[in-house]
Formats: C-alpha cells, sequence, structure tokens
C-alpha cells in the first residue's frame, strides 16, 4: 500500500460542540392525525432530509397527496 500510495479512508471531520443558531420554529398539528381526506389535492405532507456522502450532500424530499 505504501508504494501504490494507497491510504484507507476513515469516515468524515467531525466538528465538536454546540452550534449556535436561531431557535427552531415548530408548525402547528392541524392535520391532527386525520390522513383520510374526502377529496384529492385537499392535504399535501411533505418531508425532507439530508445524507452526506463523499461527493457533497444529497437532499431526499417527499411530497404526498394524501
Amino acid at each position: 500500500m505504501k508504494e501504490a500510495q494507497i491510504a484507507s479512508v476513515r469516515g468524515y471531520k467531525r466538528d465538536p460542540g454546540f452550534k449556535r443558531g436561531l431557535v427552531s420554529a415548530v408548525a402547528a398539528n392541524t392535520l391532527n392525525r386525520e390522513f383520510e381526506v374526502a377529496a384529492p389535492n385537499k392535504v399535501w405532507v411533505t418531508d425532507f432530509t439530508d445524507i452526506r456522502t463523499h461527493e457533497g450532500w444529497l437532499y431526499l424530499t417527499i411530497v404526498l397527496n394524501l
């Protein structure tokens, strides 16, 4: 491995500690866990997440029409 100049990847660099920022705002629960609706295009739900890769960040977003 030394002759070929190959080294293992040991993971991502981590920055320990608290990050300062604004307090998160929580939206009101208007759906109230009632997932059955009378007609389409009345209720939409969404979620997103970010995934760290070696090439950068990927963002996955889901949008569902209940």
